[in-house]
């Protein structure tokens, strides 16, 4: 079979369609034998191949019982889809529930600081990829951020590059409320927000889009985002070695007052009405 070259942002789905090609070939069929089975055109067999677009569930379902695959399609789309239902999104919202103090690392605004318009151009972004209703993905992800807004709210500390501050998501009235949002939550007593400067952005790599969650029985797991949906890690030495990273960030970053300097520079100088 020869390579398949897949852009980046697409390698998670494709190997979806990699798994999906493999099952079919071994059956036998051509793509438009495997079309029939499921009721699709072998355009749609191809479309899934080539890693262009998830297939919806109930199609998911028809290929993983035509193919026999025994759940073995169901579980890869599972960690693939980002729908709200997904078992790893869930198994995120009630671990972030069992979580008393954050220390996150990334370069976009942390999901639990988004406001909603802000979340939704992100998630607009993978809609092509993806599919699932947008509606949905915002209200997910607002039922996220209600961790924060509890009457005993953890502690959420977290490290972004400055360039989440300049990458413009939706338009400039979208980018005016996030920054105004991040200075409010910025304000209050539980979420401690540092910016790691251009200058320092090199330090970021070997922590990657990381985030280590301590739980109310006092353990730590972390859980990164390389390739979506992410993995937890609850390997002591390996998350001992991630906090230690962190800390050595978190020292090197701009301290809060001068984060949230920076921060309000960059809306007066670029959103302010």
């Amino acid at each position: 079979m020869p390579t398949r070259r897949v852009e980046p942002s697409r390698a998670f789905i494709a190997s979806y369609g990699e798994a999906l090609q493999q099952l079919r070939e071994g059956k036998g069929w051509t793509q438009a034998q495997l079309g029939r089975k499921v009721w699709l055109s072998h355009a749609r067999i191809s479309q899934f191949e080539a890693g262009d677009s998830l297939p919806p569930q109930d199609v998911a379902v028809l290929l993983d019982k035509a193919l026999e695959a025994n759940g073995v399609l169901l579980d890869l789309w599972d960690r693939l889809n980002d729908d709200p239902n997904a078992k790893w999104a869930q198994k995120i919202l009630a671990t972030e529930a069992r979580t008393v103090h954050f220390r996150h690392v990334t370069n976009v605004v942390p999901a639990l600081l988004q406001t909603d318009e802000y979340a939704r151009e992100i998630l607009a972004r993978g809609i092509p990829y993806y599919g699932g209703d947008l509606d949905e993905k915002v209200a997910y992800q607002a039922q996220r951020r209600k961790v924060l807004h509890t009457s005993n709210p953890p502690q959420f500390w977290a490290i972004l590059e400055e360039s989440a501050l300049h990458w413009r998501i939706g338009g400039a009235d979208v980018m005016r409320e996030q920054l105004a949002h991040l200075l409010d939550m910025a304000a209050k007593s539980y979420v401690h927000l540092q910016v790691i400067p251009f200058s320092d952005v090199a330090l970021i790599p070997e922590t990657g889009m990381t985030t280590l969650l301590t739980l109310r029985n006092g353990r730590t797991i972390a859980y990164r985002v390389d390739i979506k949906p992410g993995v937890y890690i609850t390997k002591p030495g390996t998350v001992a070695h991630l906090a230690t990273q962190y800390d050595h960030l978190r020292r090197s970053a701009l301290t809060a007052d001068d984060s949230a300097a920076l921060i309000r520079q960059v809306y007066e100088e670029n959103y302010r009405v």
